[in-house]
């Protein structure tokens, strides 16, 4: 029988943005030899953190803040997310990108993040491509991906989607290491691959029944993992884009995906509230980890491989080892569901993101 014992943390960091009080907890598995980390940084924004990602370099820490709904004397508004870029390691906000931060001249090029909460940034870490959203042009909606320039968020082109209905969404966006390829996954059921380089649209893949949730790429670049709605996870050949096979073994729609950085264990979270660890290429699940409460919405894992994070709307963040699968730890200090996880290059910290608005960087090391 595991020992279990709780370690709570509190700590006061003070940041360039404001002073701010972390407060939470783990809950530690003692028969692993896990321990708690000595302290957390938490970054208080308004809005629901939807979207995470530290860049490759490990300079900057970037978040996608969704727009929300007011209501006001006249009816409703609609208030617009946008996008902040922290500096790492110790955060620091150097930029906030949206519709107020754009020349007039891009306004109308850049439809920041008012459909999507989705981006990707560029392996040099010097490009962050946006979700965007449709713009009518005549008596067709096109969607517009924008892509900008990093830390500066000036417009550099955009990616097209010709003829998308009116409640279309992207929900996923992937980079190959090499930077050559864009995919982007729909609520149509489709995943669309742009060229970065030149911007053009290369090619349609066609075979998920439900919407694509989740997009992963495998570090040598050959090979798309997507996830849908449909509870299956598709993978794909890259650059050709062929369905190489299915993995099916979920109960419900499939949310979240990582991969690890040798290609051989990805982890997929549900909506039936569990994981999956599948071994690759025979696509065999290795086991099947329970312990949120809740639907599983996000997942990373550390770059040495040995440990997989899992965020759910039950609030909180759970570590497992890899690639056994056992549970090593669970993290509290969320106040509402965890919608994104991201673990820095040097597996330092881990970094989550809260509908309440609270980003927590946690000590791993």
């Amino acid at each position: 029988m595991a020992l279990r014992y709780l370690t709570p943390l509190i700590a006061v960091v003070w940041l360039c943005c404001g002073a701010h009080v972390a407060v939470g907890s783990w809950q530690v598995d003692g028969s692993s030899g896990f321990r708690a980390p000595p302290k957390q940084t938490v970054i208080k924004n308004s809005r629901p953190v939807y979207s995470l990602a530290v860049s490759p370099d490990g300079k900057m820490l970037v978040a996608h803040l969704r727009g929300i709904k007011t209501k006001t004397r006249r009816g409703s508004t609609y208030l617009g997310g946008s996008v902040k870029v922290w500096s790492l390691p110790h955060p620091r906000l150097v930029k906030t990108l949206g519709s107020s931060s754009m020349q007039p001249s891009e306004k109308s090029r850049v439809l920041l993040m008012y459909y999507s909460s989705a981006f990707a940034i560029t392996p040099d870490s010097k490009m962050i491509v946006l979700g965007g959203g449709p713009e009518s042009t005549g008596l067709e909606r096109r969607w517009k991906i924008p892509v900008l320039s990093l830390p500066g968020g000036e417009f550099v082109k955009a990616l097209e989607r010709g003829a998308v209905a009116s409640d279309e969404t992207l929900s996923a966006l992937a980079i190959t290491p090499n930077g050559e390829l864009v995919a982007g996954g729909f609520s149509d059921n489709a995943i669309e691959l742009w060229s970065l380089t030149s911007g053009q649209h290369l090619a349609t893949l066609n075979g998920h029944s439900s919407a694509v949730e989740a997009l992963i790429i495998s570090a040598d670049g050959r090979v798309l993992v997507s996830a849908s709605n449909d509870k299956t996870i598709k993978l794909w050949s890259l650059p050709d884009g062929r369905l190489i096979t299915t993995l099916v073994g979920h109960t419900d729609g499939v949310n979240a995906l990582a991969l690890r950085v040798d290609g051989k264990i990805l982890a997929s979270g549900s909506d039936d509230k569990t994981i999956n660890l599948w071994e690759l290429p025979e696509g065999r699940i290795a086991a099947t980890l329970r312990g949120h409460t809740e639907e599983l919405s996000c997942m990373a894992i550390s770059p040495d491989g040995l440990l997989l994070a899992s965020g759910a709307y039950d609030k909180t963040v759970k570590l497992w080892s890899l690639p056994e699968g056992r549970l090593l730890a669970t993290l509290r200090g969320h106040t509402d569901m965890v919608n994104a996880l991201t673990i820095t290059p040097d597996g330092k910290f881990l970094i989550s993101g809260g509908q309440e608005g609270a980003i927590i960087l946690w000590a791993l090391k």
